[in-house]
């Protein structure tokens, strides 16, 4: 059997690519995205040579562009730390390929991508932090230290009549920076689920000409199962349980990362929502809504996550399709 040069083209560009990406830092969120794609068009045998030439690349390739972090005493704790993290954009890449493969649904790629790739993540930082191969606490702690020192920054910039106005808000924030070192399992699942949500997104966006991933669904026909809402009232509950009996400080840590993380996959169902009903617009309108509800997510994100929520009840897109029928 002859090699599939075209293949094989494609196995070694979606490698260079996904090397590059992480290793330059620009829209590194992106890392899975040329695997992710390759397993699209190929057959798996070409896919796990992309992934082999991906790994050969890039391990050299860290003692090229960080060789200060060579130079230290630890080479070994500096190295796998450091490929650990090209490590976890990897699984993710490998996981939403088997949800190729497999044929799944978005919400089932969604879900195990995200679940998975988010308890490794944290396995492994806790393990590299119980054996004293990297200081996690210390490099959270020093970026809490830089933010403060950006917002007092911000205090002295403006005029001497908004002075006091911006150092309440600056103290406000300082508060809310107290909490975000318990918030990191929450803020890991979060920014994973993001991630996969991006990769996921943008081949169905910008190759719409052969409509990949039909048999996965639609983003804007997304159904959350509704056994997460148990989720969200046993994690309110344990907070609110252990806030006036229990006092548990690790519950209370539990309870909140579990009832933040569930909160964000319903403000995911309510965008699912809003671009049902935005798809009749064009691209421009609708990127401009959603850079609305960024700017104003602390008034408009509440809102956005009670439309996903009251989904479960209403199914307001099977009522729009009973409307339009009427009609």
């Amino acid at each position: 059997m002859k090699p599939d040069f075209q293949q094989i083209g494609r196995a070694c560009g979606a490698a260079a690519f996904s090397v590059t990406i992480y290793f330059t830092g620009f829209l590194i969120f992106l890392t899975p995205l040329p695997l992710f794609y390759l397993s699209l068009l190929t057959n798996k045998k070409y896919w796990f040579c992309s992934l082999g030439f991906t790994l050969l690349m890039g391990t050299p390739l860290f003692f090229a562009f960080f060789p200060e972090t060579i130079a230290e005493a630890n080479i070994i704790s500096s190295s796998i730390m450091t490929l650990s993290y090209f490590g976890y954009y990897l699984t993710i890449a490998v996981l939403l390929s088997v949800g190729v493969w497999k044929k799944w649904r978005l919400e089932k790629i969604g879900a195990v991508t995200t679940i998975t790739v988010a308890l490794l993540a944290l396995l492994v930082g806790g393990f590299f932090q119980w054996i004293g191969w990297v200081d996690i606490k210390g490099m959270i702690d020093h970026f809490l230290v830089e933010i403060g020192t950006t917002l007092d920054q911000m205090i002295a910039t403006q005029p001497k009549e908004r002075q006091a106005e911006m150092a309440m808000i600056v103290t406000q924030s300082k508060g809310w920076l107290v909490y975000f070192p318990s918030l990191i399992p929450a803020v890991v699942a979060i920014f994973t689920l993001l991630t996969v949500i991006i990769n996921l997104g943008i081949p169905r966006l910008f190759y719409r000409a052969s409509k990949p991933m039909k048999w996965a669904g639609d983003f804007r026909r997304l159904q959350i199962p509704h056994f997460l809402v148990w989720l969200l009232i046993a994690s309110g509950g344990l907070f609110f349980i252990n806030q006036y009996t229990i006092h548990l400080p690790l519950l209370k840590v539990a309870a909140v990362n579990l009832l933040i993380t569930v909160l964000f996959v319903y403000f995911v169902q309510g965008l699912s929502i809003m671009a049902f009903f935005l798809k009749r617009y064009s691209l421009l309108f609708r990127f401009g809504i959603y850079g609305l509800l960024i700017l104003f997510f602390q008034m408009v994100g509440l809102f956005v996550v009670g439309l996903g929520l009251a989904d479960m009840w209403i199914d307001f897109r099977k009522l729009h399709k009973q409307q339009v029928n009427q009609k």
